[in-house]
């Protein structure tokens, strides 16, 4: 596989998705086969796994460098604009969109699948369900309502 496949999470294209898994798994080699979701989309590639951690083939880990700008920020409750991760990390806010675009992602496929996984934690660290002043606060929402919508969209409600 020369280069990311992005699926969307339709059942044609995790067929293909599934289909194409199969193959390079009959082709072999030492490489590890990676699928990572970033919203409503599935990334395949080749990976190499580091210290537990997954490393694309391709010297350019960006979508991580961005998901770690986005986690600082919420981290420390400072906005979450594409303009201030831009910002952050000393580029264009141009710049930002076409390296994730050429990295088959948006800015918000990144942040929204950043705050399910910190969701997923929260509901999973305490036997009862965190506070809607929780979510909002760790997940970086001002308003309830886009809270609860992004959380019934993960499915937690």
């Amino acid at each position: 596989m020369a280069k990311k496949k992005v699926y969307a999470a339709t059942p044609e294209s995790l067929k293909q998705l599934l289909a194409d898994v199969l193959e390079q798994l009959d082709a072999g080699g030492s490489d590890q086969i990676a699928v990572f979701s970033y919203g409503d989309r599935l990334v395949l590639e080749r990976a190499v796994l580091v210290s537990g951690e997954r490393r694309s083939l391709r010297d350019d880990d960006f979508v991580l460098r961005v998901e770690s700008c986005l986690a600082t920020r919420l981290a420390t409750q400072k906005p979450l604009s594409a303009q201030d991760v831009a910002r952050d990390l000393d580029i264009s806010t141009t710049t930002l969109h076409r390296f994730l675009r050429r990295e088959g992602v948006t800015f918000f496929m990144v942040l929204d699948g950043l705050r399910r996984r910190i969701a997923l934690q929260l509901f999973a660290q305490s036997g009862r369900k965190p506070t809607s002043k929780q979510l909002m606060s760790r997940l970086g929402y001002k308003d309830r309502s886009a809270c609860f919508k992004a959380l019934r969209r993960w499915g937690f409600i």
